[in-house]
């Protein structure tokens, strides 16, 4: 019965043309920007996941947890309320908390810091319209990261009227209080979506308050016929309290308490452990249509960050400031069934960090100051070529110059000034997809994934500085078949992986529990999604 139940099942996938009686709506088409495609999700020669406004809508407006682990491949906690970890298959291994091994962006605008963190945490649900998530390396047109690629966008903007106004209220459970406001204006040439956003909660631990508040403005000015111009800024303001790791006994005892006093520490509540971030983020798009097959898309960037972490062991502030530019030539080429798509472009960041460490008494800083100076660099030149024979065999191939560096110098005691600087990495993609019918396709690729030490790996919180961290990198090879099927009611996506990586970078604690990073040699990581 089982055997005749898959048979069944294959047959419909394969031979979708099979007639039927049509109550069911059809699925709709999925564009992805990924790779530069700007193709059908099925004809792009990567996995690829697409969140959309509607799959948002399904979810709570209060977290990203629930409709990030929708997808295969990936995982999203919550450590504490406000507190995020984001997996793509399995790039968790070196980060205890926030993001790190994942390049995040806002459409074109990088916000991955130019040391390798994300504060994904800041971001709004409601500001937020659709996700596309690259899994596996990318680093051929997106730059240093083996974890994979997630692009957040806009909701979708104002077309039939001139203003809209949208409220929004919810609540629930241990004193979740979440209201948004949001106007969506249109004014000829201009739109504009300004939100404001406010969530709180106490959190069903001890010592798991937070508090977020978010105001976000996007607008898009339409300068001339070939030429658009969009900003995004966002401000956030997040406060969240740190309740700690329980061993099993403890959670036997009582799941609810925070992180317990030890002959040697404080507990969590008695440090007044948590996280303070006020962050600024600003950029600018540009798009522009050189010709009608040539076009460039740049963007400009700057963050702020002010930063605390009182945490068990010490307590943390830093200072950030980072820039960016980003940009992207693209030009298109047919001929009857033939077309080559071709991509040229870069990314710089520079970042500058200061950062305390000193000891915590109760939630206030001692008087032990410990302070770093940090520049961050790292860019990267791109190239791709896309070449598309007869509507049904494509052939991908990229390839990316990196270059990553630090410069640090001890302020507090005063120190010498050294340099970090990792080896210069280029970083090759091959794809290939073939058309087996016109809504199944099968996909394979080989490509090179390389990710440096972040800053906070590199300098962690409780102040020692670990410079003979090496990058890792490692090679990727992946098999994919994916396709609509039942009169486009059913898209499957199915791909088989094997990751090689060098110079994994792992956590380690020691004697009186403060974190530091080490190289633990290599790891194997096989996987299949579906």
């Amino acid at each position: 019965m089982m055997k005749r139940s898959i048979l069944c099942l294959l047959f419909y996938i394969i031979y979708p043309q099979l007639q039927g009686q049509d109550t069911i709506p059809q699925l709709q088409e999925v564009l992805v920007k990924g790779f530069g495609t700007g193709a059908r999700q099925i004809a792009v020669p990567a996995s690829v996941s697409v969140i959309s406004n509607r799959d948002l809508q399904r979810f709570a407006s209060v977290s990203l947890v629930p409709v990030m682990n929708t997808v295969p491949g990936v995982r999203m906690e919550e450590r504490s309320p406000g507190s995020y970890r984001l997996s793509i298959r399995g790039s968790l291994l070196r980060s205890p908390f926030g993001v790190r091994n994942v390049k995040i962006y806002w459409k074109d605008m990088p916000l991955t810091d130019a040391g390798g963190n994300t504060y994904l945490n800041i971001l709004d649900f409601n500001g937020i319209g659709g996700a596309e998530i690259l899994k596996g390396p990318a680093g051929s047109i997106y730059g240093a990261g083996t974890g994979g690629v997630v692009t957040f966008s806009e909701p979708s903007w104002l077309e039939d009227r001139k203003h809209a106004f949208t409220g929004q209220v919810n609540g629930g459970s241990y004193g979740l209080f979440g209201a948004s406001l949001s106007w969506k204006g249109n004014a000829g040439p201009v739109q504009w979506h300004a939100m404001q956003s406010h969530l709180q909660s106490d959190g069903y631990r001890d010592n798991s308050k937070m508090r977020k508040d978010v105001s976000q403005l996007n607008a898009r000015w339409k300068v001339k016929k070939n030429d658009q111009l969009e900003a995004f800024v966002l401000y956030g303001n997040l406060d969240y309290r740190t309740p700690g790791g329980l061993t099993l006994a403890q959670m036997n005892a009582n799941p609810r308490q925070s992180r317990p006093a030890t002959p040697t520490l404080p507990s969590a509540a008695q440090q007044n452990a948590g996280v303070a971030n006020k962050t600024l983020f600003a950029g600018l798009t540009n798009t522009w249509q050189i010709a009608e097959n040539f076009s460039n898309v740049t963007s400009v960037i700057y963050s702020h960050t002010n930063f605390e972490n009182p945490f068990i062991t010490n307590y943390e502030k830093r200072k950030e400031q980072g820039i960016a530019i980003r940009t992207s030539f693209n030009r298109n080429w047919e001929w009857d069934a033939t077309v080559l798509k071709l991509s040229v472009g870069g990314e710089l960041q520079r970042g500058n960090a200061v950062i305390d460490s000193t000891g915590n008494k109760g939630g206030v800083a001692d008087n032990k100051l410990v302070r770093d100076e940090f520049q961050s660099a790292q860019q990267f030149l791109f190239t791709q070529a896309e070449l598309t024979l007869a509507k049904k065999l494509l052939l991908q191939a990229g390839l990316s110059w990196n270059g990553f560096t630090y410069d640090l110098q001890r302020t507090i005691p005063p120190g010498p000034k050294s340099t970090i600087n990792f080896n210069d990495q280029l970083l090759p993609r091959l794809a290939l997809l073939y058309r087996i019918t016109p809504s199944i396709s099968i996909h394979g690729s080989v490509a090179k994934g390389y990710s440096a030490p972040t800053l906070a790996e590199i300098r962690p919180s409780a102040g020692g500085i670990y410079s003979d961290l090496q990058a890792e990198s490692g090679w990727n090879y992946e098999l994919g078949l994916k396709g609509r099927a039942l009169h486009s009611r059913l898209f499957f996506d199915l791909s088989v992986f094997r990751f090689d990586l060098n110079n994994a970078i792992v956590r380690r604690s020691n004697a009186a529990g403060s974190e530091y990073f080490v190289n633990a040699g290599g790891t194997r990581q096989d996987g299949f999604e579906g």
